[in-house]
């Protein structure tokens, strides 16, 4: 039976019912719907869930769900190298879960898998070594969404990805580690301002103040088009990537979203020098020409290996000994963010993550330095505060 109530958060149903497992009475519920209509129908769905479905979810192998999930949520809608990352993540399912059945995994059994991932569990023959955290999180994260989504389905009855810890060895920095601090990213600038010539052969210092002052990815960057830029109100709409390393053709977002961010007026201003004096004003993209073999298609003014030796060389003028990548660019940029404070559902957002929790995980370390410094400010106000007199 559901309830069916309205909080200042939105309509919410609550739904009782028997676990057959258990024998024991518990409760669905989700809240945030914005009418009530709307609300009904959704706890109509999980309560046929639950009332029809619930011996069969106790037959449903996991890896059978897992594929399945891949296939119509994932496979051929974004990147090659995602569903790459993806069917990787389902290989490690397979070795460890074999033919268990969705309704007996636990959050016990997330961890076992989680920690056999980082102790260097075996797929197939290959050697046994530790693994890096890094590698634990990419192999782990798209597990932990699909059991989410079955969690939101009905399928299983809690989240059983809740507080799983990851654990990994760090053989070498992670990319996201591999940033500049702000004193580097203003000595690196100082570079690129000096670093004039021909604004018509300058692609790679035009794509790299873009990278440093927007964080957007280098196939974004590279798919970016003049109609994109408003420059008014300084934002820049990103609706497609460019797929550089496969197809070499336009591809939909990483998360198949379009977002808007915020663009710095100096960041504009070279844009601007970059259209007028490039003499790229009328080509409709700012880094990418039309094939000459075919019209449909573009090809990039700079590959991307001379991309990264134009930045290697440029931190290397600004006497930054460990350089970075372009990619490296993107981490410095959100890395600055979180030190300055900004919220970290607009670093998302400006990112083009898919949740906060993406952001959260690839700049874990920034955040825990950051934790740090507040749990020794928070001991300093609060013991000011129990010795006033």
């Amino acid at each position: 039976m559901a309830s069916i109530n309205k909080f200042p958060s939105g309509w919410q149903y609550r739904i009782s019912y028997k676990d057959r497992r258990t024998g024991k009475y518990a409760t669905k519920s989700k809240n945030g719907f914005k009418t009530k209509a709307e609300c009904e129908v959704a706890a109509a769905r999980v309560n046929a869930l639950l009332l029809k479905n619930k011996s069969i979810n106790h037959h449903i192998v996991f890896m059978d769900y897992f594929k399945n999930w891949f296939d119509l949520f994932h496979n051929g809608q974004q990147s090659i190298e995602h569903d790459k990352e993806v069917k990787l993540s389902i290989k490690f399912a397979q070795e460890f879960f074999g033919e268990t059945k969705i309704l007996d995994l636990d959050r016990n059994k997330m961890q076992e898998f989680v920690n056999w991932i980082a102790d260097g569990g075996e797929i197939g023959t290959a050697q046994k070594t530790k693994r890096s955290k890094a590698t634990v999180i990419k192999r782990w994260r798209y597990v932990r969404q699909c059991l989410q989504d079955a969690y939101h389905d009905g399928i299983i009855h809690t989240d059983i990805t809740y507080n799983i810890k990851l654990k990994g060895v760090d053989h070498k920095k992670k990319e996201s580690e591999k940033f500049l601090s702000e004193k580097d990213a203003r000595a690196v600038m100082r570079v690129l301002n000096n670093r004039v010539s021909n604004p018509s052969r300058s692609y790679s210092r035009y794509m790299m103040i873009i990278g440093l002052g927007t964080g957007m990815r280098i196939s974004e960057v590279l798919a970016l088009g003049w109609s994109a830029i408003d420059f008014e109100k300084q934002t820049i709409d990103i609706a497609f990537t460019y797929d550089y390393k496969e197809t070499k053709e336009f591809k939909p977002t990483k998360n198949k979203k379009m977002r808007t961010v915020s663009v710095g007026k100096e960041v504009l201003k070279r844009l601007k020098e970059y259209k007028e004096k490039g003499g790229w004003k009328d080509n409709e993209y700012l880094f990418l020409k039309q094939s000459k073999e075919d019209e449909n298609k573009y090809e990039m003014l700079v590959t991307y290996n001379k991309i990264n030796k134009y930045v290697k060389k440029t931190c290397e003028l600004a006497g930054i000994e460990e350089t970075i990548t372009f990619h490296g660019l993107r981490h410095t940029y959100a890395s600055i963010c979180l030190y300055k404070r900004f919220h970290i559902h607009w670093i998302a957002k400006q990112l083009g993550h898919e949740s906060v929790s993406t952001t959260e995980e690839t700049y874990a370390h920034v955040i825990k330095e950051l934790n740090d410094e507040e749990n020794e400010f928070a001991q300093e106000v609060f013991d000011s505060i129990m010795t006033d007199k």
